[in-house]
């Protein structure tokens, strides 16, 4: 059975068509920083001017993720349909 659900869902995203809202790199960047101190003013416990190259190429990529795809939309599809 559950051979059978895996197997479903990898044809699935085999097919899937996904697009992404393009941007210039600066402006993702400075997106994916404004994001990130806006989700995190709350608790008040990080600074984004201290924050590494590395980390803010992650935020950048979760940025795009989150945000210039249908990307929480289409794991909530699958996800949903697998079960």
């Amino acid at each position: 059975m559950a051979v059978g659900r895996a197997a479903d869902l990898a044809a699935k995203v085999d097919v899937l068509e996904i697009t992404v809202i393009r941007i210039n790199i600066g402006e993702l960047r400075m997106r994916s920083i404004k994001d990130w101190e806006n989700r995190k003013a709350w608790r008040g416990d990080y600074d984004a001017f201290d924050a590494r190259q590395q980390t803010v190429l992650r935020w950048m990529q979760n940025h795009a993720r989150h945000q210039l795809t249908h990307y929480d939309g289409i794991i909530d599809q699958l996800v949903g349909s697998s079960r």
